[in-house]
């Protein structure tokens, strides 16, 4: 533009020339002095547009340049994205997605085209969560699409980049991605220092080399320089064999990347849980000469250790690799995990730290609302007899998908009775064919049969019966009748009919006091034999004539409300009623069939008399 200004001023000073050759007046000369100072002014607004543009430009390339230098320079695969399209991405983001080479492809792109789906709206929280003005983004672990439309599962953290307003630096833990050897960028570049994750990197002799500024924030007084100083000083002294062995790996070649907890001791003495990611310093010929470590703090994850319930410590690693969800929770109304091991994400969907203290969702609403109460009444009615409880439910998970659980628990109890809290596992029985036979076979059924386990109830209570006319202690026989099992076994099928018992059974082996015998009849009728009737409201174990009868009442309306609760089975839906007859042992009982054939006329009875799901005593 200069140029063309320049050539067309030139012109115009020779137009005034020729003009006052040929006129000889005053006119020409003034004509030239007006193009030249015109000229001067079009030449000196140029300069300052041109400056100003440049200065703009300069300014969004500085920026740029800032966070794609802070990209580059990080060792683990990462990337810049702004407004929700990256920006950049280094090598190793590449490599992880399958993108070598096609840079081009990925420039560009919102970084929700490289997410699952299901993982769309936790990348979002998590880079507004870095965007905001005091950032408190934790790690979360998320599925990355590569190239060739498989997903990877990868750990995620998300960090502001100082100098570039709206930009954030998306960092992926490396799962099984190549090593990406150090490029000899400065770790001392500026552009480390305006990262909100610590950056530190320890030589071979486990002494610092370098740390940020958010490391100064966090772990020391900015005054101090770390350079020289052991990096195990400022660890936990639990963490440090720990961290020292897996840095000694790293340097050695025996691992090309690490992943762990650890904890910082700051110079305030408080105690603070680091996401740890740590891969080998490597120089452009290949010596390794150290180690470049990034720490981020997840405040919202607690170890049992430090739980303000005083729970109990635990292997970290056995419970890391157990099948299934360890906890340690409240007896509210919440079910409040005060611990969660890891297993929670493979069975629920949600991460221990979302679970914990209701951070996200309390583990009562992932119950399945149709279970419920029925989940509440077998836990009440264990934890007041001291007894653990075990029982199989539906949980609807962090995918809305609905899931069968097997959950086993006991209560924790101080030294006058009050429950502290609840511990136990709970696992997921999807596939439950070996959960339905194992609880079939505790009632001496063979699945796909209908033998009766009548020879062991006939054992028991004549032994019953024996003792309690020699103690002076009743006892009481409730006949449970399954109405219309023959038909609803017609419908659902072998298969399904003996999922239905072995949910029943286990429904029904719940509600039970010491000493209580239950037995599978076969032709859907179970026998529960109980000397204990304290379930159902009386004050001791042994009570008075007038207790016994109100007493028998409520305990057969909590069988008969735990067998009609809804049956989900594969492939099928049954809500089952039951007709119940009891017997109380009395002087006309002089045998144990005698009062099994009272306690089944007295079911008949009620089915015939009341109809189906209710109640009626023996000769009454």
């Amino acid at each position: 533009m200069t140029l063309y200004l320049i050539s067309a001023w030139a012109l115009v000073l020779l137009y005034s020339a020729v003009i006052g050759a040929w006129t000889g007046g005053l006119a020409a000369p003034a004509f030239g002095a007006g193009a030249l100072v015109l000229g001067a002014i079009v030449l000196q607004a140029a300069n300052l547009g041109g400056t100003r543009r440049g200065s703009r430009g300069a300014g969004a390339a500085d920026a740029d340049a800032t966070a794609i230098g802070l990209c580059e320079a990080v060792s683990a695969p990462a990337a810049v994205v702004t407004a929700g399209v990256v920006q950049d991405a280094n090598r190793a983001f590449l490599a992880l997605l399958d993108f070598g080479g096609r840079r081009d492809e990925v420039i560009g792109l919102p970084i929700f085209n490289l997410t699952h789906p299901l993982d769309q709206a936790r990348l979002a929280a998590m880079l507004a969560a870095a965007a905001a003005p005091e950032p408190a983004g934790a790690p979360a672990l998320l599925r990355m699409v590569k190239a060739d439309g498989s997903s990877v599962k990868v750990h995620g953290c998300a960090s502001s980049v100082g100098g570039a307003p709206g930009a954030s630096l998306l960092q992926l833990g490396l799962e099984g991605s190549p090593l990406v050897p150090a490029t000899g960028v400065d770790i001392s570049s500026v552009v480390l220092q305006q990262l909100d994750v610590v950056v530190v990197s320890v030589d071979s002799s486990g002494q610092m080399t370098y740390a940020n500024r958010a490391w100064e924030r966090l772990a020391g007084d900015p005054k101090i320089d770390v350079r020289g100083r052991a990096f195990r000083a400022y660890l936990h002294p639990e963490d440090r064999a720990g961290v020292e062995s897996d840095f000694a790996r790293l340097i050695n070649g025996g691992r090309d990347q690490l992943a762990r907890q650890a904890r910082l001791v700051s110079a305030d003495g408080n105690v603070h849980w680091m996401d740890l990611r740590a891969h080998p310093c490597v120089l452009g010929d290949g010596e390794v000469i150290g180690v470049l470590a990034t720490l981020q703090e997840i405040a919202p994850r607690r170890k049992a250790d430090e739980s303000t319930t005083g729970a109990r410590p635990l292997p970290t690693t056995l419970l890391a690799n157990f099948p299934g969800m360890v906890y340690r929770a409240r007896n509210d109304a919440d079910w409040t995990m005060d611990f969660v091991s890891d297993g929670s994400l493979e069975l629920t969907g949600f991460e221990p730290f979302e679970l914990e203290k209701n951070a996200r969702t309390s583990y009562a609403q992932l119950i399945h609302p149709d279970d419920r109460d029925f989940v509440r009444q077998q836990v009440d009615s264990n934890l007041a007899l001291h007894k653990p409880f075990r029982m199989t439910y539906r949980i609807v998970d962090a995918q809305g998908k609905e899931c069968w659980v097997w959950e086993q628990g006991c209560g924790v109890f101080s030294s006058t009775g009050e429950v502290l809290a609840l511990e136990g596992f709970i696992t997921d029985v999807r596939m439950r064919a070996g959960a339905d036979q194992q609880a079939l076979r505790r009632l001496g059924i063979r699945p796909g049969s209908e033998p009766a386990d009548e020879p062991h109830l006939r054992q028991a209570l004549s032994y019953v019966l024996h003792h309690s006319a020699a103690a002076r202690y009743p006892c009481a026989l409730f006949w449970i009748d399954i109405d219309d099992y023959a038909r609803a076994r017609e419908q659902l099928g072998t298969r399904s009919a003996d999922q239905a018992i072995a949910l029943l059974a286990d429904r029904i082996d719940g509600i039970q006091a010491p000493g209580t015998t239950v037995a599978w009849l076969g032709s859907g009728q179970f026998a529960v034999l109980m000397t204990d009737f304290r379930l159902g409201g009386a004050q001791r174990a042994v009570p008075e004539d007038k207790e016994i009868m109100p007493a028998c009442s409520s305990i057969a309306g909590l069988l008969a409300r735990a067998v009609a609760s809804p049956l989900s089975l594969d492939g099928a839906q049954w809500s089952p009623t039951a007709s119940i007859g009891v017997a109380i042992s009395n002087a006309r009982y002089e045998s144990a069939d005698m009062m099994m054939a009272a306690a089944r006329k007295a079911a008949l009875e009620a089915r015939q008399r009341l109809g189906s799901g209710h109640c009626e005593f023996a000769d009454e």
